[in-house]
């Protein structure tokens, strides 16, 4: 075993590099710290030993004492977090425990500037996480289960050189070379999901087959490369269709469906929101439902999704309610009204240095600048049509809706519907043939 954990261990490329161990005086972990110490010089990292004292059961007290005087007899610098029982959860204290200790490990690593931590994670634990995760269902990316290397932040990694051997080496490997350790009362305890799988689970699969811990392994591994193959695939996908973070609808549709979905989810994933299958499935409905071009999809009380004609993007619950101005100013006599991005003005003379012109034989009753409202109706070639129909027909997105401004009278006829960007009018009425122009309305934008 050791000569093959030698070669395992050159696989994490680590040489003499400074090293925490998490040790918690069980078999695994005295197995690992030995191995580490007995590495050839040239590949022995600098080790310092993480230990964590739960203070949860009465043995405690004797494996901190082993613990310190085995780092003093072999010379290895000790880190000890004690978890006091006051700190201790009604509920969930195993998740808790786990929370605890990679807390203190981050702790210590930024402290003593070590980058990587090593636990002692085996074969038989990946087995009976793979099996726990199989059994509660989720997500495929989720029964990788324990990779042998992952990030634990910025410029820090963990790693587990020992999940290619299976418990029983480790027991073989202790036995063998006398290895003093404890062992954990708690870990018989069936009363927890891991060891019912671990006590009675496992061994039956392994009399089936005893090759089923490499088995689990090679498909964990087979798994783990196919997810990423398929990541940077999707990341490429995505990349295609983003515009300004929003995801081209069109060019989304066309996807065929498990490759549009699985888009949807990367995008989903990489702004913060994991769905469960019902909501995902809800919210791809949503998106593909092609009955309804524009709508928002509330995800919970502070994210929605929003489709528009073109595109589908996710916002605040804030954005995406429907903001309405009461903004307006009447256009009479001479008028100058200036806003944030453009000037207008009502002059009896042609505006020739105008970005656009509104042109009047006869000036309408109440005519005045403001944004749209229930009831706005404007003529087109057929005849008169709702301006909301109109909008519709257009495929403007509510989003551009909110901030369009309009010229109408007072029987709410349009003249006029244009936004605050050069070159954004929609529809301008054209003056009667042959008529008298008397009146200019003129619109500038302002330089950026």
């Amino acid at each position: 075993m050791e000569l093959e954990f030698i070669q395992n261990w050159k696989k994490f490329d680590l040489d003499c590099q400074p090293l925490l161990v998490a040790v918690s005086t069980g078999v695994d972990s005295m197995v690992l710290l030995d191995l580490l110490q007995h590495l050839p010089a040239d590949l022995r990292p600098q080790i310092t030993v993480g230990y964590v004292d739960h203070r949860l059961r009465k043995q405690s007290k004797d494996e901190t004492k082993f613990i310190q005087e085995y780092c003093r007899q072999h010379h290895l610098p000790l880190k000890i977090g004690v978890w006091d029982a006051d700190q201790h959860p009604q509920h969930g204290i195993e998740e808790a425990a786990r929370n605890f200790r990679y807390a203190f490990f981050s702790k210590t690593m930024a402290e003593l500037k070590i980058s990587t931590l090593a636990t002692a994670h085996h074969a038989d634990d990946l087995a009976e996480t793979f099996l726990m995760k199989l059994l509660r269902g989720g997500e495929l990316s989720q029964l990788v289960g324990i990779a042998p290397c992952r990030l634990m932040g910025p410029g820090r990694q963990l790693i587990r050189p020992l999940l290619p051997y299976s418990k029983q080496q480790l027991y073989d490997y202790a036995q063998q070379h006398q290895l003093t350790f404890f062992e954990d009362e708690t870990n018989q305890d069936d009363d927890v999901l891991r060891n019912r799988i671990r006590h009675h689970i496992i061994p039956q699969l392994k009399r089936e087959n005893p090759r089923f811990l490499d088995h689990v392994r090679s498909y964990t591994q087979q798994l783990s490369s196919t997810l990423k193959v398929n990541q940077q695939i999707l990341q490429q996908q995505l990349t295609q269709l983003l515009e300004d973070d929003q995801v081209c609808l069109p060019a989304w549709l066309q996807l065929d469906a498990a490759m549009r979905r699985a888009v949807l989810k990367e995008y989903l994933i990489q702004h913060g929101v994991p769905l469960h299958q019902r909501q995902f499935a809800e919210v791809s409905s949503f998106l593909e439902n092609c009955q309804k071009p524009q709508g928002t999809f509330q995800l919970d009380a502070k994210r929605a999704v929003v489709k528009e004609y073109m595109h589908f993007y996710l916002t605040s619950r804030e954005e995406a309610v429907e903001k309405v101005s009461d903004q307006s100013f009447l256009i009479q006599g001479k008028t100058l009204v200036s806003t944030a991005t453009f000037e207008l003005t009502l002059d009896h003379h042609e505006q020739r240095d105008a970005d656009e012109q509104l042109r009047f034989n006869r000036l309408p009753a109440g005519l005045t600048l403001r944004h749209r409202l229930p009831g706005d109706w404007l003529r087109i070639r057929e005849g008169t049509k709702k301006l909301t129909r109109f909008l519709i027909d257009k495929k403007i997105s509510q989003r551009e809706r909110q901030a369009l401004w309009v010229i109408a009278d007072e029987k709410q006829e349009v003249y006029a519907l244009f936004g605050d960007q050069p070159n954004s009018m929609i529809y301008l009425s054209q003056p009667v043939e042959n008529a008298t122009i008397r009146y200019i309305v003129a619109i500038k934008y302002r330089k950026r």
